[in-house]
């Protein structure tokens, strides 16, 4: 931000505009000051933001600016959650699922999880697939998994689509389809995904979905053992000149 504009924001902020003390914050917040960032937060008329709420949640919650509490990080999550913020939903339900604050909540993971998902945050649609696929909480359905996992996979999200992936190779609610699944790995190993990584490796490797290729299957074992699969590491190790 350019020097005059800033003094001017700045100006602003101190003078009670609460609309330039989010900036400000998130000024801060995004450049890593988040010491200061949270001084901002904490701004009386701030505090009533949903948005605010979740920011100092994350700031508890990792550390951000002060101590680590995830008791208190649960309470900040909860009140933004309680004003309809998906992604507070969705912080709120990773915490309950793994026991942050001391005791593991699965059914209100699956609760907030669902909350977040109906609300259109796609990393919950996810989680609430995963929910569905493995049975936690809820009646197994794998038909459901794969509607969630769809959804989420349709906003870009890179686990949605790996998992939405191995759906489609294992034929679990849903028709079996070497094809998808091949293309849907390349999606989320392009973007990242270690193990979709390795997948697309093993499809390239035994013609599922595709051709054959045994050098494309050797580039995608490599890439993925160099974001730390440990099965794409044994692999090159074990067969390093016939992948």
């Amino acid at each position: 931000m350019e020097t005059g504009k800033k003094d001017n924001l700045l100006q602003l902020a101190h003078a009670g505009d609460t609309d330039a003390q989010y900036a400000v914050a998130m000024m801060f917040w995004e450049s890593e000051n988040y010491d200061i960032a949270l001084e901002w937060f904490r701004k009386p008329d701030l505090q009533e933001k949903p948005e605010v709420m979740l920011a100092i949640g994350l700031c508890y919650q990792n550390g951000y600016g002060t101590r680590k509490d995830e008791e208190t990080a649960l309470a900040w999550f909860r009140k933004a959650a309680g004003k309809d913020n998906a992604e507070a939903m969705f912080c709120l339900a990773v915490c309950l699922e793994n026991g942050y604050g001391g005791k593991k909540d699965g059914l209100g993971a699956l609760q907030y999880y669902r909350s977040a998902a109906d609300r259109g945050n796609a990393m919950a649609q996810n989680n609430l697939g995963y929910f569905y696929k493995k049975g936690i909480c809820v009646e197994q359905d794998f038909e459901k998994a794969v509607f969630w996992y769809k959804q989420a996979a349709e906003q870009g999200d890179n686990e949605g689509t790996f998992n939405l992936a191995n759906c489609y190779f294992e034929g679990q609610g849903i028709k079996q389809n070497f094809e998808k699944a091949f293309d849907l790995y390349q999606i989320a190993a392009e973007n990242g995904h270690v193990f979709a990584q390795y997948n697309l490796a093993s499809c390239y490797e035994n013609g599922l979905g595709v051709e054959k290729n045994t050098a494309l299957a050797e580039d995608w074992y490599r890439q993925s053992a160099v974001g730390g699969c440990d099965e794409a590491k044994k692999k090159i190790e074990s067969v390093p000149h016939s992948i």
